[in-house]
């Protein structure tokens, strides 16, 4: 058999060639003003939510006794996650609850869909520019390519 006329070397689709720059572009996209925008509001919301529900809580809830405990409510809620270890007895604690899942779904399924896509647009952009073939390696695969049909036809003519 008749050795390869070129050897293939690293692509621009190997992922290795690309992961130094990957942490940057981590980076570059977690502080776009839109990623910190979504973030803050989603505290705020929590924050706000935590508030509602220890200041109704408090006193009413035997299970809430510190801001701790209303803050462990609020994550487990708004992770939902929901522990049922902690849960609101007042109306004005189910609003918080229901304000809470409501916020924490719509905005983490935001931030999170956002940071995505900002991060692989960054990165496709640097495999896109990364991806250009020069005319000569072309010819080297179209040669290649010649010779793998003439060994086939022989083949099979042979049979």
């Amino acid at each position: 058999m008749n050795k390869p006329a070129f050897k293939l070397k690293k692509t621009a689709m190997d992922p290795v060639r690309h992961i130094p720059r990957y942490g940057s572009y981590l980076i570059q996209t977690l502080f776009s003003p839109i990623l910190i925008f979504f973030a803050v509001l989603g505290n705020v919301c929590l924050g706000a939510g935590i508030y509602v529900f220890f200041t109704h809580e408090q006193g009413v809830n035997p299970h809430v006794e510190t801001w701790f405990d209303a803050l462990w409510w609020g994550m487990a809620t708004v992770t939902t996650v929901g522990y049922g270890d902690i849960v609101p007895m007042t109306v004005e604690g189910k609003i918080a609850g229901i304000f809470l899942m409501l916020t924490g779904l719509i905005l983490f399924i935001s931030f999170s869909a956002m940071l995505v896509s900002m991060f692989f647009t960054k990165a496709e952009v640097d495999i896109a520019h990364t991806q250009t073939v020069t005319h000569a390696e072309f010819k080297a695969v179209m040669d290649e390519l010649k010779i793998l049909r003439q060994e086939i036809q022989s083949l099979k003519s042979s049979t």
